[in-house]
């Protein structure tokens, strides 16, 4: 059953990544355009598809753009994305917005240089430990993007660790697109991408495909 068509212009068109039901009852999802003067969308629509509204509109260039990210609701209540373009360097934000639209902020600008990753192509998670993580897929010590913490407030920002082209048992761990998926176990953060699993272990990473368990490797 259709519960919403996206006919563009002021109901905004191609959304990305899958929804989210928030406390409020609501499913909350983005879009990667609208009409010629909007670079993407959240929208907000109830379970039946009677109530859709546009909860936010991205304008482009410092503010972000095309989200492509699947929303998170922090503990905060505050929903938390990304942007892989745009920003003060054109590199991807990450920003929060309250689920009326208000207060949208910027809370990280990503940049090409230091090695920190850009272009973040996921949202994000909130671990135990109350920090975000998500992931670049572009940026880190060997450009094939990095696995980043980041406080709620934007404080705090460090790449846990840098994804390089090295193969492990046939598997190249580079660019990720699918981003960290839950918090697994205890301590553990599972990629999506070709079902790696990324362990955090006494500060350290470790990777391995779910299907090779014994395939593994401090990265």
């Amino acid at each position: 059953m259709v519960v919403h068509q996206f006919l563009g212009g002021d109901d905004s068109a191609n959304p990305r990544n899958t929804l989210i039901q928030a406390s409020d009852g609501a499913f909350y999802g983005v879009t990667l355009f609208g009409d010629t003067a909007v670079r993407g969308t959240i929208f907000k629509i109830s379970n039946d598809g009677s109530v859709y509204s546009i909860v936010y509109i991205f304008t482009g260039l410092a503010s972000g753009q095309q989200p492509n990210c699947r929303l998170l609701e922090g503990s905060d209540a505050a929903l938390y994305g990304t942007c892989p373009i745009g920003g003060s360097a054109l590199r991807g934000v990450l920003f929060k917005v309250n689920k009326d639209g208000t207060g949208y902020n910027i809370i990280y600008n990503f940049r090409r240089s230091g090695g920190e990753g850009y272009e973040p192509a996921s949202g994000v998670i909130e671990a135990s430990d109350g920090l975000l993580y998500g992931t670049t897929y572009s940026g880190g010590s060997e450009g094939a993007g990095t696995v980043y913490k980041i406080d709620k407030n934007g404080n705090g920002f460090s790449v846990v660790s840098s994804f390089t082209t090295n193969t492990i048992s046939g598997l190249g761990f580079t660019k990720p697109q699918h981003g960290i998926d839950r918090e697994h176990g205890r301590g553990a953060l599972r990629r999506g991408l070709q079902q790696c699993y990324l362990q955090a272990q006494q500060g350290r990473l470790r990777v391995w495909h779910a299907k090779e368990p014994y395939c593994k490797r401090w990265i």
